[in-house]
């Protein structure tokens, strides 16, 4: 049995693991599709007034406290406009800075 890590060949990744540029990826969702074609259905059935509405409940009843009504709200939304993204921070994301990366392989 050999002790020693196996290494990464050529599978399309930086010496740091991280994908390399050119890298063809995977196969995709095989679901993909048929997630677009429901989430279109969706979207051709909600009316611009039952977002109106929709808001206006969401509005009104946060105003006065009560936020019983906000998951299915949540989850109307959700479907329609996509799942919200995590708020933004002052912190530096390593995963955007290409000295991270330079300085991560020449570590390895």
């Amino acid at each position: 049995m050999n002790d020693s890590p196996s290494t990464n060949g050529s599978n399309g990744r930086k010496p740091n693991g991280r994908f390399a540029a050119g890298n063809k990826g995977g196969p995709g969702n095989p679901h993909a599709r048929r997630i677009a074609e429901f989430r279109s259905i969706i979207l051709a059935e909600t009316a611009a007034e039952d977002i109106r509405i929709i808001w206006r409940m969401l509005l009104e009843r946060a105003k006065r406290g009560h936020y019983d009504c906000l998951p299915y709200v949540r989850e109307v939304l959700d479907r329609l406009l996509g799942k919200g993204w995590p708020a933004p921070t002052d912190e530096p994301d390593e995963a955007d800075d290409p000295a991270a990366d330079e300085a991560s392989a020449a570590t390895h």
